[in-house]
């Protein structure tokens, strides 16, 4: 693994663990828990560390059922790519899902990251936008869940315990559409890591390059903050990773995510919500 896979990993986790309300060291990891919100995966999860000793497939099962027994869902989290590929290939069929983050790191002179039409943006101006996006995604399951709402509380909590910022873009003359959050680490692993999350464009604003505009701006942050690594997760099986490769970002690595759904809450208990 390298220091820059190592240390964007390390970047993820003190994130996640800063904003759980309950953080348990166990062999080989980390078990996370968020009461109130315990349906979404982000914050209610096992994460393994890389290395030797990753635990066989039935091992992981019971590690989830162990530490989220209780709860409508069982997320793993593997930063060891292979261990959590080969735990994937044996739990196929047994409705377990497989997901994939993909790591990448700004590899340009972010000091020539800008764009006129992004500006940082306040936390209020950030929910509003938050909600209207989320609302546009899955109409539906908010109506029955109130899903959007504690994906949004979940986002605010993230904020609310690692210094961040945020940034929203938009058309000259138009209302902001576009959004991401800068999370700011002094030190992980004696290194200054910012990590880009949460970015976002609202559907009619989309194909106009906003969301490019606020990834620049929080590159630009970064480097004025003094940043030693910037980091930006995306999905390695979906578009936007294109978009940040063309902006100046090369992947790193791997984490691999197994996730288990066993139930769905429905007018206010028992549900089940991804985070990134």
């Amino acid at each position: 693994m390298t220091g820059d896979l190592r240390d964007a990993l390390a970047g993820d986790r003190a994130i996640r663990r800063r904003a759980a309300r309950e953080a348990v060291p166990i062999p080989g990891g980390l078990a996370l828990r968020h009461p109130e919100l315990d349906d979404v995966h982000y914050l209610n999860v096992v994460l393994l560390d890389s290395g030797p000793g990753q635990p066989d497939p039935a091992a992981v099962e019971g590690l989830a059922d162990r530490w989220l027994g209780d709860l409508g869902h069982r997320h793993v989290v593997f930063d060891d790519e292979p261990a959590g590929e080969r735990a994937a290939a044996a739990l196929a069929g047994t409705g377990w899902e497989r997901s994939r983050t993909s790591f990448m790191v700004f590899g340009g002179d972010p000091a020539g990251a800008d764009d006129p039409r992004a500006r940082p943006i306040s936390e209020t101006e950030m929910q509003a936008l938050q909600l209207e996006g989320l609302r546009h995604e899955a109409p539906g399951v908010d109506a029955r869940t109130g899903l959007v709402d504690r994906l949004v509380a979940t986002q605010m909590a993230l904020r609310q315990a690692t210094p961040s910022r945020c940034f929203g873009a938009g058309g000259r003359g138009e209302r902001l559409a576009s959004m991401c959050t800068l999370f700011l680490d002094e030190d992980v692993h004696g290194r200054r890591v910012a990590t880009v999350e949460e970015v976002g464009t609202l559907p009619p604003a989309r194909g106009r390059g906003l969301a490019r505009a606020v990834v620049l701006a929080a590159v630009a942050h970064a480097g004025a903050w003094g940043a030693d690594l910037i980091v930006v997760p995306a999905d390695a099986d979906d578009w936007p990773q294109l978009m940040y490769a063309r902006l100046g970002f090369e992947p790193v690595g791997r984490q691999v995510a197994l996730t288990r759904r066993l139930r769905q809450r429905v007018g206010g208990s028992d549900s089940v919500a991804g985070a990134r």
